[in-house]
């Protein structure tokens, strides 16, 4: 059996306190007698597990408040290239350089921020 890498470990870990956490919330809604506890996650790690499709895409910029143009500018693209990745005819995600910096921009929303300011 192959052994489990730490940060497989850690996910499998965070799903588990994840589900517990919504079974005691839903017991809790039926007014059930559960324990209060706060669990900390760290966000860092389900960084790699977002997905970079085109519905995110889309999500991001209207979070954001960015054209399609902003997006290319922000990611050094062309604007063809963020109309490919909204496309409805695209089936896989982006991946890459791009999915990289869409990662930290979700770790890093002030980078954004920056760049609008034409900092």
């Amino acid at each position: 059996m192959k052994k489990k890498t730490k940060a497989v470990q850690e996910a499998e870990f965070s799903f588990e306190k994840l589900t517990e956490s919504l079974e005691e919330a839903i017991a809790h809604t039926k007014g059930e007698d559960v324990p209060v506890r706060i669990s900390k996650v760290n966000p860092d790690q389900f960084v790699a597990t977002i997905r970079v499709d085109r519905d995110f895409i889309k999500w991001f910029r209207s979070k954001h408040e960015l054209s399609q143009k902003e997006l290319a500018e922000l990611f050094s693209v062309g604007l063809d290239t963020v109309k490919s990745w909204e496309s409805k005819e695209r089936k896989q995600p982006v991946s890459g350089a791009a999915r990289r910096l869409f990662q930290v921009f979700a770790l890093k929303p002030e980078l954004i921020r920056n760049f609008k300011k034409g900092a």
